[in-house]
C-alpha cells in the first residue's frame, strides 16, 4: 500500500516519523531494568518519561530503586540517585551489601560481625561499585530546580536516569498553600524537565498513605 502524508503541520511530522520508525531497528531506545516480570510488561525504560514508584511505607521502594539503578547503569547510561530521606553513606552501604551478599546488619558492627571472608567480599564490592556510573546526592532540601541543576551536570552524550527518594520530601520552588498543591507542582516540574532534556528519564518514589 502507498501512504502519502502532507508535509505541513506538527501532526503530520509526527506521523511521518512514526511511519518511518516502522522500518528502523531499535528506533526507540529502551533500557532493560533486568527485572524480568517488569520488562515483560513495559519492555524497559523509555527516555523522556517521568515514572512514579508508589507504595506504602516500608514496602521496599528504596531497595527496589537502588537495585534498578545498579541494573541500568553502564558506560552509556549515567545514573543519579537523589536521597532526601537518608545519607549518601547509608545508600552506599546498601549498594555494597547488595553487591557483596553480606547482610546489611553486619555493616553496623563489622569488627565483631564480619569474618575475613566477609571483609574480602566487601572489599571486592567496593572496587566494583567505584567503577559503576552512579552518583548519589543527599540533601536536606531537593527542589525541581535543584534536580534540574544536577541534570545539567550529567553527560550530554549518555542516557540519563534520575531517581528521587522520595517526592514528598522535596520542596516546590514557589510557596504553595497545601502539601497537595506542592506535590502537584513538583510532579509537574519534573515532568517538564523529563520532556525537555534529551535522553533523560526520571523515577520519583512516592509514599502512599
Amino acid at each position: 500500500n502507498n501512504l502519502t502524508i502532507d508535509d505541513t503541520g506538527t501532526k503530520n511530522e509526527v506521523l511521518k516519523d512514526l511511519f518511518n520508525s516502522l522500518f528502523e531497528e531499535d528506533s526507540i531506545p529502551i533500557i532493560k531494568t533486568h527485572f524480568n516480570d517488569l520488562d515483560n510488561v513495559i519492555d524497559g525504560i523509555e527516555m523522556n518519561q517521568l515514572n512514579i514508584i508508589a507504595a506504602r511505607p516500608s514496602m521496599g521502594k528504596t531497595a527496589f530503586a537502588i537495585q534498578m539503578a545498579m541494573n541500568v547503569q553502564n558506560e552509556n547510561t549515567e545514573v543519579i540517585f537523589c536521597s532526601a530521606e537518608t545519607t549518601e553513606k547509608a545508600v552506599t552501604r546498601r549498594i555494597i551489601s547488595n553487591l557483596s551478599g553480606i547482610p546489611l546488619n553486619k555493616f553496623k558492627n563489622p569488627t565483631n560481625l564480619m569474618t575475613m571472608d566477609d571483609i574480602d567480599k566487601v572489599t571486592a564490592a567496593i572496587g566494583l561499585y567505584s567503577k559503576m556510573n552512579i552518583t548519589i546526592f543527599d540533601n536536606a532540601v531537593f527542589t525541581p530546580n535543584k534536580i534540574r541543576s544536577l541534570v545539567q551536570g550529567m553527560s550530554a552524550d549518555k542516557e540519563k536516569i534520575v531517581f528521587i527518594d522520595y517526592m514528598q520530601l522535596m520542596q516546590s520552588d514557589s510557596k504553595k498553600s497545601s502539601s497537595f498543591d506542592e506535590v502537584t507542582d513538583i510532579s509537574r516540574e519534573l515532568k517538564i524537565l523529563s520532556n525537555e532534556v534529551p535522553n533523560l528519564t526520571i523515577f520519583a518514589l512516592s509514599q502512599l498513605s
